[in-house]
């Protein structure tokens, strides 16, 4: 008898169970209402999405959001709170799509607010690419015809600043007796090359391992002529250079003052290009290049006591087996004994970036007092991001470089952003299964940008006035990772 009973009261509690629209107590009551395209999440038929477009095929739910797998009504349908603005179906407190107006025109990071705090050097290889015009070719510059961007135009393509394997010295002039004295008491190749390779001016140069500040006995008397040299103009020393090259480009000569002020008087007179040029009658200047060589020649009384020894040892060097080329000129420069000028290193500009260098840094975003759940949110998308790379460190043997992991990371900070110790890690991208996607820069699809999307919880102690994010690159040159859409929300 109890069956009957039993299935009786199955049945009224599934009837019980589905009779409101779109009640269910498991995805085929869905089904079976009708909904195939809905599951069942407490109790109740709702649309499961991956991306906001899954939620948005019905024109009448077109700011629908997707939130933990499921569609939502987004603003302005559900009101924003005090301080956030509606972006796209979302209340957010920022908002950054690397934007700027007219559409075409060039925006860098400064004129967002971005890189305000002061560094020594920054990245200058990332940039803001715009998608370009319909008529984009293979043959246009990339970053001009960068591909779709997640939201507008405009998107940030990250990129690490290229590390030199070698540093890079500036040159300028100094006088025979002060390079003389640099390769005598430093076993630079660059000091001793050509005439200064084992002697100079007399000095028999002694075996020395490294620049030493105080000169070896057989130096002391070409470094003491140095110091009878001419100072160079202020500011007129770098930075990086050991004591041996500072020395030298302390001092200068006395031949090549006259002739460069005679060239720059020359240039002052601002001729009109082309125009009046008599020592180039014959075959008048037709650019900007050939009226300052012009310029130059008009001065070629003054020239060789500047340029006689440098001349020399470049055409020696080049073409060592043809002496009519450079046999006068060395002549010339053997004349001016320790006064010639002679090239010497400058400046040795530090090439290596730090990760504070090479970090895109976001402007100060105030979030104090925020509370709720709050996330930094961005999408991205990997341009053939490989697993690891040989990071460059200067001056090593490139089989020494050290293999690490290849990734852009994202940093936040709560306050005294300017130090590296305030930075946090927070997360990374790609992920392992969007490495090695074929993708290459500028042939991505509007929906490539819907398949990487980074939510970073923003916790309550970096909630403050000057909160900031920012992403460092850690990548092979040429490698990027595309950024956009990047807003600080609260989620449900």
């Amino acid at each position: 008898m109890w069956r009957p009973w039993g299935l009786a009261i199955l049945g009224l509690l599934m009837s019980v169970g589905c009779s409101d629209p779109e009640g269910c107590r498991t995805t085929q009551d869905c089904f079976d209402q009708g909904l195939g395209q809905k599951q069942c999440v407490n109790t109740v038929c709702v649309a499961t999405c991956d991306t906001d477009s899954d939620c948005r095929a019905d024109s009448s739910m077109s700011q629908a959001i997707c939130e933990r797998g499921t569609c939502a009504a987004g603003c302005p349908a559900e009101a924003c709170g005090d301080g956030e603005s509606c972006v796209d179906g979302r209340c957010s407190v920022y908002f950054q799509s690397f934007e700027i107006r007219p559409v075409g025109g060039f925006v860098d990071l400064a004129q967002l607010g971005w890189n305000d705090i002061t560094r020594e050097l920054r990245n200058k290889a990332a940039e803001i690419v715009w998608k370009g015009p319909p008529t984009c070719t293979a043959a246009d510059r990339p970053e001009r015809c960068a591909g779709p961007a997640a939201d507008g135009e405009y998107y940030l393509a990250v990129e690490r600043q290229k590390t030199p394997p070698t540093s890079t010295l500036e040159f300028g002039v100094t006088c025979g007796a002060c390079a003389c004295c640099r390769a005598c008491t430093d076993s630079d190749p660059l000091a001793r090359e050509g005439a200064f390779a084992t002697a100079c001016f007399g000095t028999t140069l002694p075996a020395v391992n490294m620049c030493s500040a105080t000169p070896p006995a057989a130096c002391t008397a070409i470094c003491d002529s140095c110091e009878q040299c001419p100072a160079t103009m202020a500011g007129g020393v770098g930075t990086g250079l050991d004591a041996c090259a500072a020395r030298a480009a302390a001092k200068t000569c006395t031949g090549c003052p006259p002739y460069d002020q005679c060239v720059l008087n020359k240039v002052n007179e601002n001729r009109a290009c082309p125009g009046n040029y008599p020592a180039c009658a014959a075959n008048p200047p037709q650019d900007s290049g050939a009226c300052r060589t012009c310029l130059e020649a008009e001065c070629a009384n003054l020239r060789a006591p500047c340029w006689a020894c440098r001349d020399a040892a470049q055409l020696k060097k080049d073409f060592p087996a043809q002496p009519d080329r450079w046999r006068d000129l060395e002549m010339q420069c053997e004349t001016q004994g320790p006064a010639g000028c002679y090239t010497t290193p400058v400046n040795k500009p530090r090439s290596t970036l730090s990760d504070d260098e090479q970090a895109l840094e976001s402007p100060a975003i105030p979030l104090a007092g925020i509370d709720g759940n709050l996330i930094l949110q961005l999408q991205y998308v990997p341009f053939d991001i490989r697993r690891t790379y040989r990071r460059v460190i200067q001056g090593q043997d490139a089989s020494s470089w050290p293999i690490e992991p290849q990734e852009v990371e994202v940093q936040l900070c709560a306050s005294a952003c300017e130090t590296a110790a305030s930075w946090t890690k927070a997360a990374t991208i790609p992920s392992d299964a969007e490495r090695g996607n074929g993708l290459q820069f500028a042939a991505q699809s509007s929906a490539d940008w819907r398949v990487a999307v980074v939510e970073v919880p923003i916790p309550e102690a970096m909630r403050t006035a000057t909160f900031r994010f920012r992403f460092v690159p850690r990548m092979e040159d040429d490698a990027r990772i595309g950024i956009d859409r990047v807003l600080i929300r609260r989620k449900p």
